[in-house]
């Protein structure tokens, strides 16, 4: 069973500036494409929401189709705590990971990896999420290859939980007509 992520205030209010954005740059490049009497998926609104006590800091990411956008553009290197930033991944066939870092309740460094997979047509190919999290030096070196191949067995709605850090990550992706909406969650219990 999908459970959805819920957003609201000043989240809530981050993911709907962010959506118009990315409704305008998709009007705007005149990429979408009829099928079926709906659009074509191009783009994902990705939005993240900072459940710890503390700030978390972007470490690095994997575009495997499509980029970041508006050019110039760069994922939010910083999201304070109790706070949310998003980003548009554009691309046909949207698929992309990103990596943050930060502490949890006991001050240990932890990592949080979102990875996604919105396929422009989500009828034939479903789109997928995943997620993980734990120890920083579990992650000093990533394979793609692996976190790819997990990605790809995934569901829509993922939810892990660190059993040494207590870490937590929640994330659910859905179609949103020529765009998928992605809410993640990283926390610490």
């Amino acid at each position: 069973m999908s459970s959805a992520i819920v957003m609201n205030g000043k989240k809530g209010k981050n993911v709907d500036e962010t959506i118009e954005l990315a409704k305008t740059i998709i009007a705007s490049s005149k990429s979408y494409v009829m099928s079926q009497l709906q659009y074509l998926q191009n783009s994902v609104v990705v939005s993240l929401s900072n459940s710890t006590l503390a700030s978390i800091r972007f470490s690095r990411s994997k575009d495997w189709y499509g980029i970041i956008v508006p050019d110039p553009a760069a994922y939010p290197s910083v999201i304070p705590s109790k706070d949310s930033a998003s980003f548009i991944h554009h691309g046909y066939g949207s698929q992309g990971a990103i990596v943050y870092f930060g502490t949890n309740k006991l001050g240990v460094q932890c990592v949080w990896l979102l990875a996604w997979a919105a396929p422009t047509d989500p009828s034939s190919t479903p789109n997928r999420v995943h997620v993980e999290c734990g120890r920083s030096t579990n992650y000093t070196s990533i394979d793609w290859n692996t976190i790819l191949n997990r990605l790809n067995a995934s569901p829509t709605y993922n939810y892990f939980k660190d059993s040494i850090t207590n870490a937590t990550i929640a994330a659910d992706i859905n179609p949103n007509g020529s765009f998928a909406l992605i809410t993640a969650d990283f926390g610490a219990v």
